[in-house]
Parts: structure tokens; C-alpha cells; sequence
């Protein structure tokens, strides 16, 4: 592959032809593929793909299974990043053996561009899906933040620029947590449901144009600036 070129499915690599003419050899080093199946008959997360340098491209000895190197595997467990089909990826050889494939990295190229680009002091380290959720690790120098982002708006973000934990919707609605203090702000309507809230607080103050109950309500000391009502006398069924 020349520069950072598509690596054409159709079309055999000149800058590789010499080296792989001779279908008896064996391939050592690393080579451009292109992935053409990532539903693993065998559910071990491998790829297939298809070495379009080859002398054969369409032949199976050349449209290996290739396992995924990743940055950990195990029994259950692991990271979980398969490439998608149409992806470019860079494959070696065990023993040089074209069948037995490993894919150990990806590549972008002049079709599949990268999702962010290269600022003056490099502060960027992303992840992005498919779909575009993506994790972004921001390192600017004092204003350190790491987001969690959906592509409908959705937002989880730390930043110690503010010292601040926000998690924030595309409605308008948010909750943030700072060094003065917690913000719960609603768009429309904020609903609490449990068996039981206790609020413990040393004072509280709440500013609405009118509060409606149901039920009974018991208090140990009320102090009224204005009362609205002829009389009023403690007990069950006082509205006030």
C-alpha cells in the first residue's frame, strides 16, 4: 500500500506483488487487509479477512480467520472491539503461516478518516462507536475533563477545571455536583417516589406560588408571617 491510500479489494499492491509472488512462501511482517466477515462461525471474536496483495486474494488460503490481539482476553472477559466489515486492519502471520492471521491493529486511510485531529499540544485521547457514542479524555492543562457523550445529547462529564460532576440530557434537565453544593434542575417536572424521604437539614427555603398536600400533615412548631383565614387552630383537617 502506498501512503496512506484505500487499499482497493480488487486490485493487487504493486508495492507488495514482489514480495508475495511466490504463493509457496511464508509472510513475515505485518500486511494491509480489509475485513469481509465478523460473525464468527466459531463465537471466538475473530475476523475474516481478505489479503487483496496476495497472489490468490480469492482464494482461502488468503481469506484467513484471523484472531483479534487485543488489550486483554480471557475467559469471559476482555476488551470487546471487532472491527466492522469494510474495516482496514493490519494483519501478521504466526510463523509466517498466511492461514494462521492475527489482526493487531486498525488503520485509517483516504476513505476512512479519523474522528478527531491533532491539536497544537496533542490534549485529545477519544473513543467513538459506530453510532457516535463517544468517551473523550481531554488533558488541557487545567481544565482536565473526561465526557461520556451519546450522539442525542446525552452527557456525563468530570472536570476539574470547576472541580464539577455533571450529568446533563438533551431536554434540558441536570444534576451537578460542585464544590458549593448540589444542582438538581428539572425542564418540566421533578418526582420523588419512595416508601419513606427523610430531608435533615439545618433550614430550608422554598419559593412557589402555592404548595397543595394530601394527606396529614404533623408539625411540632409552626411560625406564620401572615396567615390567610380567619382562625386557624392546630389539628386534623387544617389546610393552610
Amino acid at each position: 500500500m502506498s501512503g496512506h491510500t484505500v487499499l482497493d479489494p480488487n486490485a493487487t499492491d504493486l508495492s507488495l506483488q514482489a514480495l508475495v509472488s511466490d504463493p509457496g512462501r511464508h509472510y513475515y511482517g505485518v500486511y494491509p487487509a480489509l475485513v469481509t466477515d465478523n460473525s464468527d462461525p466459531h463465537g471466538q471474536g475473530r475476523v475474516r479477512v481478505r489479503l487483496p496483495w496476495a497472489p490468490d486474494p480469492d482464494a482461502a488460503e488468503f481469506s484467513p480467520w484471523a484472531r483479534l490481539a487485543t488489550m486483554n482476553a480471557g475467559d469471559g472477559r476482555g476488551s470487546w472491539f471487532v472491527p466492522e466489515v469494510g474495516d482496514e486492519v493490519l494483519v501478521s502471520f504466526g510463523a509466517g503461516n498466511p492461514r494462521d492471521a492475527y489482526v493487531v491493529g486498525s488503520l485509517w486511510n483516504g476513505r476512512d478518516s479519523a474522528p478527531e485531529s491533532v491539536g497544537s499540544d496533542n490534549n485529545i485521547r477519544s473513543l467513538t462507536s459506530r453510532s457516535g457514542i463517544k468517551i473523550t479524555l481531554d488533558d488541557t492543562r487545567g481544565a482536565v475533563t473526561l465526557t461520556l457523550r451519546t450522539p442525542g445529547g446525552q452527557q456525563v462529564e468530570l472536570s476539574d477545571a470547576g472541580n464539577t460532576v455533571t450529568a446533563s440530557d438533551s431536554s434540558g434537565n441536570s444534576l451537578e455536583l460542585a464544590p458549593g453544593g448540589v444542582t438538581l434542575t428539572a425542564a418540566s417536572k421533578l418526582s420523588i417516589s419512595a416508601p419513606t424521604i427523610t430531608v435533615d437539614c439545618g433550614s430550608a427555603t422554598v419559593n412557589s406560588g402555592m404548595w397543595t398536600y394530601s394527606g396529614a400533615i404533623q408539625c411540632n412548631a409552626i411560625i406564620a408571617s401572615t396567615v390567610i383565614g380567619s382562625s386557624y387552630t392546630p389539628g386534623a383537617g387544617n389546610v393552610w
